[in-house]
């Protein structure tokens, strides 16, 4: 990874220039986004990430949206379903279905990234949310 991509990486820590480095980093290759993922990055940094390669929709980060699936975070694991679904991975209903109560819209709890995807799926993903509705889980249920 060159210093230029390393710098930006960095810049994805800060509010302040989240923005800008994020927008950057969109117009390069996943190449380097992934190497960073492989090389460690802290919780924050590691969601920084996987937010751009969401956006960049390469078939390359595949694996590491399923890796996050595995995270202790809710966050990450929310992004790892979502990114899942927009490469059309095979596994990304199940992942959806597994992460439906994770990282819920402040303002709208019953929200979630998964449950976005969710309904983006229409009625292939019904089969799977029906028996939800059965979950001792209040917030599942919603």
């Amino acid at each position: 990874m060159n210093e230029h991509v390393r710098d930006l990486i960095e810049r994805l820590d800060a509010p302040q220039t989240r923005g800008a480095a994020r927008s950057e980093l969109i117009g390069l290759r996943a190449v380097e986004l992934l190497s960073a993922l492989a090389a460690g990055a802290n919780a924050e940094r590691r969601k920084a990430i996987l937010r751009v390669l969401l956006e960049l929709k390469d078939a390359r980060a595949e694996a590491a949206f399923r890796e996050a699936l595995d995270s202790s975070d809710e966050d990450i694991r929310a992004i790892g379903a979502t990114g899942l679904h927009r490469l059309g991975a095979r596994d990304a209903l199940a992942a959806c279905v597994a992460t439906i109560d994770d990282a819920p819209d402040m303002l709208h709890y019953d929200i979630t990234p998964s449950v976005r995807a969710l309904t983006e799926m229409g009625v292939p993903a019904l089969r799977a949310v029906l028996p939800l509705l059965d979950s001792e889980d209040e917030r599942t249920r919603q």
